[in-house]
């Protein structure tokens, strides 16, 4: 994640978790940057107890849930073994993620499932959002992303809960909207404690100070006022040519993971919208 961040990358997936030390500098970096991280959410059954939930608990990370081909989130979905749903206080999407063709351990084809899955699923389409509207900043593409989705395309408004976050990806809703018509802010990070989203259901009152804040509470806006870190150098590769080629090289490989995603996945999201406006319809 911090390599990828230096690297000028705009969007980083990470598909995996742990405790907030472990991310800090490279979230904090990140959003200084203006980098928007997206993480996995913790996939439901004993092996998530105690590992930490970062980077995708943290302030302004664009948290994924799964979801099978019956818009069930993992855990629920007929596609995967029926365990108790783990959602997220600040959960901000869900995607396919229960069922896919992947690669095993033998890196032989094998039908995956899990949060991880959907998280590159989630990062590719913001890639091809952000190819197709290049003068749309990151936070004005996470609007519309939001907005977009299954539940608020159609709803007018955003609706949210702790499983599904704002709702189930709509890569062609999302793809046929503008995002330059939203505000250019980052919709998932709290400023101040003083937000609706950091007062839990059993508090009795709002909170006073961001580590009592339901949502989210690091990194705070203390935490990424200032320069970004600057990127590491090694001895053997300190010219300007190479950083910009390894940087190439880098974001290259990025967008081929994304379009690869998006390749597998495109056609169950559309396939899965028609099926949905179809039975609304009816």
């Amino acid at each position: 994640m911090n390599a990828a961040a230096s690297s000028g990358a705009d969007f980083v997936s990470v598909s995996l978790a742990g405790q907030y030390l472990t991310f800090k500098a490279g979230m904090i970096d990140a959003m200084k940057r203006g980098v928007t991280v997206v993480g996995s959410a913790l996939n439901p059954g004993d092996d998530s107890i105690g590992i930490g939930a970062f980077p995708a608990a943290g302030n302004g990370t664009l948290a994924v849930n799964a979801v099978g081909d019956d818009a069930k989130v993992i855990g629920e979905s007929a596609g995967f073994r029926q365990e108790i749903p783990i959602g997220r206080p600040n959960m901000g999407i869900s995607a396919p993620g229960v069922g896919i063709l992947s690669i095993g351990a033998d890196w032989k084809p094998a039908i995956e499932n899990g949060t991880s899955l959907a998280t590159p699923y989630v990062t590719g389409v913001l890639a091809l959002a952000a190819q197709k509207y290049p003068k749309a900043s990151k936070n004005q593409l996470i609007q519309a992303l939001l907005h977009t989705t299954d539940d608020n395309s159609h709803a007018g408004k955003l609706e949210w809960d702790e499983l599904f976050g704002y709702g189930i990806v709509s890569l062609p809703d999302f793809l046929g909207t503008d995002p330059s018509s939203y505000p250019d802010v980052n919709p998932l990070f709290v400023t101040a404690p003083s937000d609706p989203r950091c007062k839990a259901e059993d508090q009795t009152s709002q909170p006073s100070s961001m580590e009592q804040c339901a949502w989210a509470k690091f990194p705070t806006t203390a935490d990424i006022s200032g320069a970004p870190t600057q990127p590491s150098q090694s001895a053997g590769d300190t010219s300007d040519n190479a950083k910009e080629n390894g940087a190439q090289l880098e974001l290259v490989y990025a967008f081929a993971v994304g379009a690869l995603v998006i390749l597998g996945g495109a056609v169950w999201i559309f396939a899965y919208s028609r099926r949905r406006r179809r039975s609304q319809s009816n």
